[in-house]
């Protein structure tokens, strides 16, 4: 990213975005595991998975974000080495998301340890 301005304003965006789902899960989850009440504990099982979710789709975009950048700042301009370069990344990119979209799916399995 050639604009600093915007990089800096990035990094605290999704700082705060971070900073933010973490504060909530904190306040749900520990009254949660504490057995409050089984509100709260229907708003944890809930909230995880959102969380999750939130997670996954941030993910996404910083990393189209990135592939958009490698594409139309590198790879448009001429130089081709970084063809590689994307197309590991965008399969890296695929085996990832994959991934925590196995992880958000096998939450919703029974769980016999509860």
């Amino acid at each position: 990213m050639f604009n600093p301005a915007r990089a800096t304003r990035l990094k605290w965006m999704v700082a705060l975005l971070i900073g933010i789902i973490n504060v909530s899960v904190f306040c749900v989850w520990i009254p949660a595991h504490l057995n409050a009440s089984p509100t709260i504990v229907r708003a944890n099982e809930i909230w995880d998975r959102a969380e999750k979710v939130i997670f996954l789709a941030l993910e996404l975009g910083l990393n189209g974000y990135f592939m958009w950048l490698i594409r139309s700042e590198l790879i448009s301009s001429g130089l081709t080495k970084y063809n590689a370069l994307f197309k590991f990344n965008v399969a890296m990119v695929a085996l990832s998301v994959s991934l925590d979209a196995v992880i958000i799916g096998v939450m919703s399995l029974p769980n016999d340890l509860e």
